[in-house]
């Protein structure tokens, strides 16, 4: 199966090692839209052999134009790819054989389970998957997604691309879910402090504020989803277990 692997991505030294690690293992092409990385993200990318690099020309975290590019350029891939996917540079599309799962697949866009990677503790492992490291997270049905679908088919995603939205994403081809594939959210991967550093980046480089509202620190109860808060309630109440089975 070719597979096509597209991401956006600025200053994510910490997380593009494990996301590369990854889809190197399945993908035949890494496109990563990089925005002028300075802390030693592009290096890492331009020694790759199957990453190509393009400029990111948006400044910040801009919904709008990253949503326009999702629903465009993947197009590029019809005739040379089987199956192309924009994932989040924390997000993770893992199946232990995920070759075989597309290449049986019926649907012409797959929606995953999505799940929460969640740890406790951070720690340094050469030559390792991250879910290898950290198998404990928790199911969340608003972390489902399709970031997979068939390059020929003319997609339609809206802001935010989750599931919550049950009209969206819009296709002409077939949309159905496989349950043994699995989209490993790794936001809050590290716990509570790492969520609420990234939520904070995050919230500080939206261009527009209103579609980041999840990110804001008014934002900080349990129920949240995707808060430190709601990461805190699930590491000291012991709700997290091995999602990786």
């Amino acid at each position: 199966m070719r597979v096509f692997v597209y991401t956006i991505c600025k200053d994510e030294v910490d997380m593009i090692p494990w996301f590369l690690r990854h889809y190197e293992t399945f993908a035949e092409r890494i496109i990563v839209y990089d925005e002028q990385s300075k802390d030693g993200t592009r290096e890492i990318l331009m020694r790759h052999p199957k990453v190509e690099i393009r400029e990111w020309t948006g400044r910040g975290l801009d919904d709008e134009m990253f949503t326009h590019f999702v629903n465009t350029v993947p197009a590029e891939a019809a005739g040379h790819a089987d199956w192309v996917m924009w994932s989040d540079v924390d997000e993770l599309l893992y199946n232990p054989n995920i070759s075989h799962v597309l290449k049986n697949a019926n649907e012409d866009m797959i929606l995953a389970r999505g799940y929460a990677l969640i740890s406790g503790e951070k720690g340094m492992y050469v030559n390792h998957q991250l879910y290898h490291c950290v198998r404990t997270g928790y199911q969340q049905p608003n972390y489902d997604k399709y970031i997979c679908w068939r390059p020929q088919i003319k997609v339609a995603h809206t802001i935010g691309r989750h599931t919550y939205q049950p009209d969206w994403p819009r296709c002409e081809g077939m949309k159905g879910m496989i349950p043994k594939l699995k989209l490993f959210h790794c936001h809050h991967v590290w716990g509570v402090e790492h969520t609420k550093r990234i939520n904070a980046r995050n919230m500080d480089r939206a261009v527009n504020k209103k579609f980041a509202w999840n990110y804001s620190s008014a934002h900080n109860k349990p129920e949240q989803v995707g808060t430190e808060a709601w990461v805190r309630h699930l590491i000291d109440n012991n709700l997290l277990y091995d999602v990786v089975e």
